[in-house]
């Protein structure tokens, strides 16, 4: 029953993906995207901002990369800026949901598979420090939040120093993105 509830659980969860590309898809192809962006232009800030919350999820990534670079186009700092604060909020609700109930079960099976050593209080720091860089990336580039962001909380980094630099990643994210596509589309 388990299986059959895992097994079901992914499979939805790979249909809202594909639904989610299928809509980056359809926002180039058709004229309603541009309506829709007409629309949140009147709220520029407002729609920056929630297009940057959706930045940080594998369910809305795609939509939400092509809103960004479509505001980008008409305000490239001011969009990275929001686009960022936007990241930041959504990066923090995951970053506390994995760090404070996900992350016990992972440095768990981590200790298990020594990645964190509970011996060593340097070998753990090393290992944090490897899993705090790692996540890093994973945040900078241009790919869902979520496995960086999990990477981040079982390093069992503090919000102190987690939101300047979730911040600054996600600015540095939508910056290069925005740049790569103006520099594609010539």
């Amino acid at each position: 029953m388990r299986q059959r509830y895992h097994t079901r659980s992914i499979v939805l969860d790979l249909v809202v993906v594909a639904l989610s590309v299928y809509l980056a898809y359809a926002a180039l192809r058709y004229a309603w995207f541009d309506a829709l962006l007409g629309y949140l232009g009147m709220y520029r800030l407002i729609g920056i901002f929630v297009v940057g919350v959706c930045f940080v999820s594998v369910f809305t990534i795609a939509p939400a990369t092509v809103a960004l670079v479509e505001f980008a186009s008409h305000g490239l700092w001011e969009t990275a800026l929001v686009g960022a604060l936007g990241s930041l909020v959504g990066d923090y609700i995951i970053f506390r949901f994995m760090r404070d109930n996900i992350s016990r079960h992972l440095v768990a099976l981590a200790r298990r598979l020594s990645v964190l050593r509970s011996g060593s209080g340097q070998a753990a720091a090393w290992g944090r420090a490897t899993l705090s860089f790692l996540g890093a990336v994973i945040v900078i580039l241009p790919f869902p939040d979520e496995i960086g962001l999990a990477l981040m909380g079982l390093s069992q980094m503090r919000t102190i120093y987690f939101l300047p630099l979730s911040f600054a990643l996600n600015f540095l994210g939508i910056l290069f993105i925005a740049l790569a596509s103006g520099f594609l589309s010539r």
